[in-house]
């Protein structure tokens, strides 16, 4: 796998999803939001968030993610001026397409 770098200084965010998947999120040196993802006997996917979302995060700046009653998985930004943003929705592990929030 060709995975895109974190880019250096920036924020990580990870977790433990179900079924022991784990999800490591990082601002790349594209200045995208990337997930790392990966599911027991699988091997590593690097999802492009920014580019399934539309919009890029602005440069450096802290990540925090959450779970969904539904299974689905949010990460969040702070954008300019300080206000909290969602990616634009959240990734569906049995649908992989950014849903609107």
């Amino acid at each position: 796998m060709t995975a895109t770098k974190p880019k250096f200084g920036s924020a990580l965010d990870g977790y433990w999803g179900s079924h022991g998947s784990v999800h490591v999120n990082f601002i790349g040196t594209d200045d995208h939001l990337h997930e790392l993802y990966i599911a027991p006997g699988a091997g590593w996917v690097d999802n492009d968030l920014s580019e399934l979302a539309g919009a890029a995060p602005p440069g450096n700046t802290a990540l925090v993610h959450y779970l969904g009653s539904d299974g689905s998985q949010h990460v969040n930004f702070f954008a300019p001026r300080h206000r909290l943003q969602p990616c634009a929705g959240a990734l569906h592990r049995s649908r992989p397409r950014l849903v609107s929030p």
